[in-house]
């Protein structure tokens, strides 16, 4: 199978649907966990705008302008859905979205606040053919009687501390997350101790590589190696095609995925509005 170098407007769409949804599901998890987030998602411009929660960091529409022009009047739906909710408007703009959006974007005042690295990975056969990780690694599901112990080792690699509150920002977003739906969690272990954890999510033929993280302790020792070879595996072994992963440029996670083959198929722009 011949790798793609770069996406585009078909490979686009399909990897902007499959975040998006996912990024929906966040807003129904905290819907069934706290119903009185006021979560609520609302599809609009052909995309999905997506609210959690307040305190929440991942309110924001996704995949708008993907299969056509972008009116005014939707993108005022998408602002009066976020005020409405107590939070500025926040857009994440695909560089193959319809041209339409960045004008309007740009007219209306909305400024770049940070990007965000869409990685792809074609699968098959070859996709598997990596380096073994660092000896003394093990990874295997998470049983119905670990998932606390996934989020609680999600929530020490994202907030770099190993006591991380379980009411905190992203222990909730973890919890939630580890309630999705079909959804797969893994966690490594070193010499029997969990180490860092990972997730997957199958939807339409693409497996979404997602919440990977390592405690602080145990950084660059191979864990995230271990974790995307099992996640790959297993998306092979699911019928998958096709793999995806979002990241920020400034971490090193990138790096990871680029050694298992990720290539970056462009980077979009989260803008916001002042409310």
């Amino acid at each position: 199978m011949t790798r793609p170098l770069y996406a585009n407007l078909a490979l686009a769409r399909r990897l902007e649907r499959v975040d998006a949804l996912h990024l929906a599901d966040y807003a129904r998890g905290f819907a069934r966990l706290f119903p009185d987030s006021g979560a609520e998602v609302l599809e609009v411009a052909g995309g999905i705008a997506s609210f959690s929660r307040v305190d929440v960091p991942i309110n924001r529409a996704t995949a708008l302008g993907m299969e056509g022009p972008v009116s005014e009047a939707e993108l005022r739906r998408v602002e009066d859905f976020y005020r409405g909710h107590g939070v500025g408007p926040a857009v994440e703009l695909c560089p193959l979205a319809h041209p339409s959006l960045m004008e309007l974007l740009a007219a209306r005042g909305y400024r770049a606040r940070r990007f965000l690295q869409v990685g792809f990975l074609p699968l098959g056969p070859e996709a598997l053919k990596q380096p073994s990780p660092p000896p003394g690694f093990e990874v295997s599901s998470a049983g119905e009687d670990e998932v606390e112990t996934w989020v609680r080792t999600i929530a020490a690699g994202i907030g770099e501390r190993d006591d991380e509150p379980p009411d905190s920002i992203s222990s909730t977003v973890a919890r939630v997350a580890s309630r999705f739906e079909g959804v797969r969690l893994y966690l490594a272990r070193l010499e029997g101790e969990v180490v860092a954890a990972a997730g997957l999510r199958v939807r339409d033929g693409v497996a979404t590589v997602f919440s990977a993280a390592t405690r602080v302790a145990f950084r660059g020792r191979g864990a995230q190696t271990a974790l995307i070879q099992a996640r790959l595996r297993d998306a092979l072994a699911l019928g998958c095609d096709l793999a995806l992963v979002i990241t920020s440029p400034e971490g090193g996670s990138m790096a990871n995925e680029a050694r298992a083959g990720f290539r970056v198929g462009y980077t979009r722009v989260l803008m916001d509005l002042e409310r």
